[in-house]
C-alpha cells in the first residue's frame, strides 16, 4: 500500500462544525441580548452593542472551515491479485491532527 493521498478529516469537520455552531449560539444570544436592550440604554451603547453581534455572526458565517488547517487524513490503499487467484484490497486512514483511524480490508479467493 501507499500514501496515495490526503484529505479532510472528517471527525476535525464535525468538531469544527460543532465549534461554529456554539459560537453563533453564543453571537445570537449576543445580538438578542442587545435588542431586548432598545430604549433601556442610552442609544449609542444601543448601537455599539447592536454592531459587535452583528460583526460578530457575520465573521462566524464567512468561516465555513473554522478550525480546518487544512488535509490531515492520510489515506493509504491498495490491491492486489496474487497469481494463485487471491484477491485482496485495503484501506487504511489516519489524522495526523485529531487521532482519527479506520481500516479495512477486504480479500477473497476467486475462481479460476
Amino acid at each position: 500500500m501507499s500514501a496515495d493521498r490526503w484529505s479532510i478529516c472528517p471527525k476535525c469537520l464535525k468538531i469544527a462544525d460543532e465549534r461554529k455552531a456554539k459560537l453563533l449560539k453564543i453571537a445570537e444570544e449576543k445580538l438578542k441580548i442587545a435588542e431586548e436592550n432598545y430604549g433601556k440604554i442610552p442609544a449609542d451603547e444601543y448601537e455599539k452593542q447592536l454592531i459587535a453581534a452583528r460583526t460578530d455572526i457575520s465573521s462566524i458565517e464567512d468561516k465555513i472551515d473554522i478550525s480546518i488547517e487544512g488535509k490531515t487524513l492520510r489515506e493509504d490503499f491498495g490491491f492486489e491479485l496474487k497469481p494463485s487467484g487471491l484477491f485482496s484490497g485495503g484501506y487504511f486512514a489516519a489524522c495526523a491532527k485529531c487521532g482519527f483511524k479506520h481500516k479495512y480490508s477486504y480479500s477473497k479467493q476467486l475462481e479460476i
